[in-house]
């Protein structure tokens, strides 16, 4: 699962034609042009996305896709939107002024569930829990011919956050209960710290950690686990509903946005203080947030509906009917 989700400030160079139907056998997707912000949702087993105009809620159209995303991202500097596949080993890039979707790197009979990109440092970060291993692309050119290295994890590499305070990657071995943290240049492990049973979320926050998770047999986990950025070492854990498994954060708010996809709730926890200061619930299965200046987008895995949050007041300010087990998504914000 993803960890933290930073809001992107892009232009929209979207010119293919409006609403005009698939062309998937060419490996080519109309997507929606004209529109001042879009967001984009990708479905755990369905060869789709969804387009949806975030201020009206509206719809705008369904693109089908040559295969499920397991995973996607937005590369702003190179105006490419990234997918991992969940029907081969692949990465593919879409690319936004044409509809085109085109294999860009392959994992070798691997399985990329996790995308992550660190914009700070114009790299990207993909997790293979087929072959246990993480790969790390400098982004300087298209993702066809950047550089990559790919090196060793853990047991079934999940989570992904990196922390410009120590200039690390870390990473969460959902079978080894234990997160990891990795040098940059050279790409390396660098340490690594046992955690909580079957982690998953992870985010990092000044100098703190911030670690869900599902727990383990009949010990399902209702709690997150604040660790030393310097040391690894746990410091705190809070209570946040059942198996919280995702984070964003709002500067803004000083806020870190707990979804527990257990118990169908979300909780806002005071970066300064760490006490949990707002709660909501939500309907069935959130999994997947994304945070932008002035809403929470939330994904029901199981509740097919995009939620947009408020986040000062914490309310539900919209639910949006899509279709079946809607899950990664990604913001754009046009020029018209």
């Amino acid at each position: 699962m993803p960890g933290i989700r930073f809001y992107l400030s892009v232009p929209l160079l979207f010119t293919a034609a409006l609403l005009n139907g698939c062309q998937s056998e060419q490996n080519n997707i109309d997507i929606p042009s004209s529109y001042e912000e879009l967001l984009a949702v990708s479905h755990q087993e369905l060869a789709l996305l969804t387009w949806i105009d975030p201020g009206t809620g509206e719809v705008i159209t369904e693109s089908e896709l040559p295969f499920p995303a397991a995973d996607m991202v937005y590369i702003a500097s190179l105006d490419e939107i990234i997918l991992s596949s969940q029907e081969d080993s692949s990465l593919y890039i879409l690319e936004p002024d044409s509809g085109e979707i085109e294999p860009a790197f392959d994992a070798a009979n691997g399985s990329i569930s996790e995308l992550y990109y660190a914009e700070e440092i114009n790299r990207l970060f993909t997790a293979d829990t087929e072959r246990d291993t993480l790969t790390m692309f400098e982004l300087d050119r298209s993702l066809h011919t950047s550089d990559h290295q790919t090196i060793a994890a853990g047991a079934h590499p999940n989570s992904l956050t990196y922390a410009e305070e120590t200039d690390r990657l870390y990473l969460l071995n959902v079978y080894d209960n234990e997160m990891q943290s990795f040098s940059l240049d050279p790409f390396e492990s660098a340490a690594s710290a046992e955690v909580n049973q079957r982690p998953e979320g992870l985010t990092a926050v000044e100098n703190h950690l911030y670690i869900g998770g599902h727990g383990a047999g009949e010990q399902l986990n209702e709690h997150i686990y604040i660790h030393s950025l310097g040391s690894n070492e746990q410091i705190k854990e809070i209570p946040a509903g059942l198996m919280p498994v995702d984070f964003s954060y709002h500067p803004g708010f000083e806020s870190i946005f707990i979804l527990s996809h257990g118990s169908h709730e979300l909780y806002q926890l005071n970066s300064s203080t760490f006490e949990i200061e707002k709660s909501a619930d939500l309907p069935f299965n959130p999994y997947y947030s994304l945070m932008t200046e002035d809403t929470l987008f939330i994904s029901t895995l199981d509740g097919n509906q995009v939620i947009f949050l408020d986040p000062e007041s914490v309310t539900v300010e919209q639910a949006v009917d899509v279709p079946a087990q809607p899950y990664a998504m990604i913001y754009l914000e046009g020029t018209n």
